[in-house]
């Protein structure tokens, strides 16, 4: 059988710092995690087979390198890794010794593959190799999994089996593991590359296609509509232009003078007078402060909502300056009362309405128009 790893990192105290989990899978100490990982490769390595090992393989001194490789079955190749020091006197451990290594397995051989696969070894990430237009692939170490999703989304055959990334999972991979996750890559991509070229082709059809839409049509649908709404208004005794004067103006007075966006000890009150929709009575209910900002808690919460992802998307160094100076509200929304403190509990950070929130930007884009010369 043919085996590939990467990033064993024998006799290294630091990895077990580095990379924890392999402190659950191999043990505490590094005396515990050679013992375990030794025990895992004799169990999956016949003498017979082949292991090739993509850097980094052990630390430490030269006589427990020596006895390390002994106990290590297998046929080894080793591609050498950043970490990887074998003296002259141990290199008879190994079949072979190289930076860069490209081998074709060929499926008269391999049965389980579906074609013949040639593969580029290198204990680090390419992003050119050769053939790789021809199906090549490249597969290496170095990342500790730390770049198996950009391996993914590139679309690129290019594998990282290190012993702590996703594929080979704390174990060993087999070249037939290898094949199917490589398979699977290639029938991803070909259903991401049909989805894509779909989607392109839809968008070059919207794009040049226009629908001219008879304005008859849209006259015709315009005026159902409005008959459909004023038919079941005259259900309840109104005529559209009473149902949208009373509304809108009944609205906008509620939220200016009890609208509130934070609950307070505060509640203020208000009578509002219109016709009952179930009785169709004439009626007067009185609303308090708390019961309209309930109303609109989850739209204002919307509004926190995207402020927050905008700060996590601000750079540091805008971020820092926001934290000390804070937000300013403006616009008529600013009016609102207690959004301030709404967002500023939210948020975390200070938040201010600027003085004449409601025309400060009109009037700050005014003066900055007749000054462009300042700002050239």
């Amino acid at each position: 059988m043919i085996w590939f790893t990467s990033d064993l990192h024998f006799f290294h105290d630091r990895i077990l710092e580095f990379h924890p989990k392999r402190k659950e899978i191999f043990g505490s100490t590094v005396e515990k995690a050679k013992e375990a990982m030794i025990q895992l490769w004799n169990s999956r390595v016949n003498k017979k087979d082949t292991v090739y090992i993509l850097g980094d393989l052990a630390f430490g001194e030269v006589e427990d390198k020596r006895k390390l490789f002994q106990r290590l079955n297998g046929n080894k190749v080793l591609i050498l890794g950043n970490h990887d020091k074998v003296p002259d006197h141990l290199k008879c451990y190994f079949n072979h010794i190289t930076q860069i290594k490209n081998i074709k397995f060929k499926k008269s051989v391999y049965n389980f593959l579906h074609k013949d696969l040639e593969v580029i070894m290198c204990h680090f990430p390419m992003l050119s190799w050769e053939h790789k237009d021809k199906g090549s692939v490249m597969i290496h170490g170095h990342c500790h999994g730390k770049v198996d999703k950009i391996n993914t989304d590139s679309k690129e055959l290019r594998v990282d089996v290190g012993i702590d990334g996703n594929l080979a999972n704390y174990d060993l991979i087999s070249l037939e593991k290898l094949a199917n996750h490589l398979t699977k890559i290639e029938k991803d991509n070909e259903q991401k590359q049909k989805y894509e070229t779909e989607d392109a082709v839809i968008k070059a059809v919207c794009e040049n296609v226009k629908v001219d839409i008879p304005s008859g049509m849209i006259e015709t649908e315009t005026e159902d509509m409005l008959r459909n709404i004023e038919t079941r208004l005259s259900y309840q005794g109104l005529k559209l232009e009473q149902y949208l004067q009373m509304m809108g103006k009944t609205a906008e007075e509620v939220k200016k003078r009890i609208g509130t966006a934070w609950k307070s000890s505060l509640h203020e009150t208000m009578e509002v007078s219109g016709r009952d929709l179930v009785s169709g009575l004439p009626t007067t209910i009185t609303l308090n402060s708390d019961e309209i900002a309930g109303s609109m808690e989850e739209s204002l919460q919307d509004v926190v909502r995207a402020c927050r992802t905008v700060l996590e998307q601000t750079p540091p160094e805008l971020a820092s300056d926001i934290v000390t100076r804070g937000i300013v509200l403006t616009g008529g929304g600013a009016l609102l009362k207690n959004l301030d403190t709404l967002m500023r509990n939210e948020l975390m950070i200070p938040v201010y309405v600027a003085e004449n929130a409601l025309r400060c930007v009109a009037e700050g884009t005014g003066i900055l128009l007749e000054n462009l010369h300042l700002v050239r």
